[in-house]
């Protein structure tokens, strides 16, 4: 309706404005939710003084700091926002902004914001980097990672500048920030700011100088990506909507089994993000009501009396079954009581060990469903954790201790050096378990 009535008004043509069937219903929306339209409120921008479109209409330059509202706070702005190029289900709102301010600046007009640094890296930004990379030239970023910058906000900010014009190959400067301590930010960029190219963004951006980019290439090309290897099949852990509920420690668990032996059945060793270090799993007695969906849960009246007093708080979750006592819906849980990888989400070093205990694992963490020694120690080793600390997100300086998320969608593209073994699996396996095992505490209690 806007863009019918935006063409109406662009030909002058106002019988054909008022003989709009949704006419009035648009102005009477445009009352309830006071649309801004740029070209309305700044008609000298895009037109002569006879009311023609310029030749080259909009502004000289856009500058701004962006809201970042996450999508689940968009509501029903959403199926307007899928008309941007930039669009994701999952894009938080100041993607938009960055393209609206291109698609309002005149050729050769500049932009300049400060804006999240996620979407250099994050799913939701392959959009808006494709965009930038063939709607503008980058003249500058800025990265200021998790960095400080504004007191009262982890904002992990970055500085854009840009200018609308399309190039066939990028050459920009590029700044990762490693302190607030400085007189100039200008000066500051000037010393430790590195000039990149095109080779720099690709698909994913990997903001590092070409003859870096070139060993990097060079390992690819003899490797398969860590989702290739395991054929997809990184997965997320448990994710309860509410901890307190179903994540027990061994006394509850105790109790809930004395009270009915048949309770031990539904209640699974768990261990979390912190749990888990470098080829090692320190089990801290914590346990997992497992009331998957369909979960026969009268046979179990002891748990169900346990899971009785969080009713309420339960019944609000987003995260629930068909019940209000189930977990999610999850289609590998059996993945979890078998040989499997795991390691934390954010990590600041590698931490990936093998699970031959059969623990499930919360949310902060994933697993890889293989019993795999050759993929652990390439996980583990120090060649890796710099690769991903070049296309993962980092909190921090990934340098100076910084923490790394270690997301699927992050670690997915890690390059895993195809490699023919000549020693059977079998073999390979027996050799790695006549190591002695590293002390866990006990899981105590029954079962």
């Amino acid at each position: 309706t806007y863009h019918q009535a935006l063409n109406a008004l662009r030909s002058q043509d106002t019988d054909a404005l008022e003989n709009l069937l949704s006419y009035q219903r648009a102005q009477e929306i445009e009352t309830e939710r006071r649309f801004f339209h740029w070209e309305i409120e700044f008609p000298e921008v895009f037109r002569d003084k006879h009311g023609r479109e310029k030749d080259n209409p909009g502004f000289d330059a856009v500058i701004g700091n962006p809201p970042y509202i996450r999508q689940e706070a968009l509501g029903d702005a959403k199926p307007f926002l899928a008309t941007y190029q930039t669009y994701s289900g999952i894009t938080d709102l100041y993607v938009y902004f960055v393209e609206q301010a291109h698609e309002l600046m005149r050729k050769q007009g500049r932009f300049g914001m400060i804006t999240s640094n996620k979407f250099m890296r994050a799913n939701y930004g392959k959009g808006l980097r494709l965009y930038l990379t063939t709607n503008a030239i980058l003249n500058e970023i800025v990265d200021f990672g998790e960095l400080p910058v504004f007191k009262d906000a982890a904002a992990m900010p970055a500085i854009l500048l840009t200018q609308r014009e399309s190039v066939e190959a990028q050459a920009f400067r590029f700044t990762q920030m490693q302190t607030l301590d400085f007189d100039s930010l200008q000066a500051e960029i000037d010393c430790i700011g590195e000039q990149l190219d095109q080779a720099a963004l690709g698909e994913n951006w990997t903001l590092i100088r070409g003859d870096e980019i070139k060993i990097l290439n060079k390992i690819r090309e003899s490797s398969i990506t860590l989702a290739g290897y395991c054929k997809d099949k990184m997965r997320r852990g448990v994710t309860t909507g509410l901890n307190e509920a179903f994540i027990i420690d061994a006394e509850t668990r105790k109790h809930l089994i004395t009270e009915d032996p048949k309770s031990a059945e539904i209640i699974k060793p768990c261990v979390v993000g912190d749990d888990i270090r470098n080829y090692e799993i320190k089990f801290r007695e914590r346990y997992l009501i497992w009331t998957y969906i369909g979960v026969p849960i009268e046979q179990y009246p002891a748990v169900f009396n346990h899971l009785r007093q969080f009713q309420e708080r339960l019944m609000r979750r987003q995260d629930q079954g068909e019940h209000w006592w189930e977990l999610r819906s999850c289609t590998y849980y059996d993945d979890f009581e078998k040989p499997k990888i795991v390691y934390p989400i954010i990590a600041k070093e590698p931490r990936f060990t093998l699970d031959l205990d059969n623990y499930f694992v919360n949310d902060k963490c994933f697993i890889i469903p293989q019993h795999d020694y050759y993929l652990l120690a390439l996980l583990n080793s120090r060649l890796l954790f710099e690769i991903a600390k070049l296309s993962v997100s980092v909190l921090g300086d990934p340098n100076a201790g910084g923490r790394l998320d270690l997301r699927s969608v992050h670690l997915q593209h890690l390059p895993i050096r195809r490699i023919n073994f000549t020693t059977p699996a079998h073999r390979r396996s027996r050799a790695f378990r006549c190591r002695p095992r590293p002390t866990r505490l006990s899981r105590g209690g029954d079962g």
